[in-house]
């Protein structure tokens, strides 16, 4: 089942600091948002990279992983509401990721900073 949860821009400076620095340098997680003609809703994915990724590594499949299925939809301007997959969807591409970027990963901080990174991108994407 998925869990709706409402993001405000007036939460969004509060949410990201939900996040200890040093663990968000470890995973350097980055939102992709797409719409495609014809859909309401926005897909969003989220890119975990882990402390050792590197961009010129050939075999990087360990180290970088996509969060797919999360979907966003804007039910008045300004609030959108995000359908996020349990965290066992993503048991797989969770378990290819390093010790460290899964326990964060696995934290109620991790998605309350996906809430306020998501609504910023969001919020970019349409201007």
């Amino acid at each position: 089942t998925s869990s709706d949860k409402r993001v405000d821009g007036s939460q969004s400076k509060e949410s990201s600091a939900c996040l200890p620095k040093g663990l968000l340098d470890e995973v350097h997680p980055l939102v992709h948002v797409k719409q495609l003609d014809g859909e309401d809703s926005v897909r969003v994915t989220v890119e975990v990279r882990s402390a050792r990724y590197r961009v010129s590594d050939s075999n990087d499949k360990k180290e970088r992983v996509f969060l797919t299925g999360i979907r966003a939809t804007e039910s008045r301007p300004g609030f959108w509401t995000l359908s996020i997959p349990p965290l066992e969807a993503w048991r797989a591409e969770i378990a290819r990721l390093d010790r460290g970027a899964r326990e964060l990963v696995q934290r109620a901080e991790f998605y309350r900073y996906l809430q306020s990174s998501i609504e910023d991108k969001l919020r970019s994407h349409q201007e």
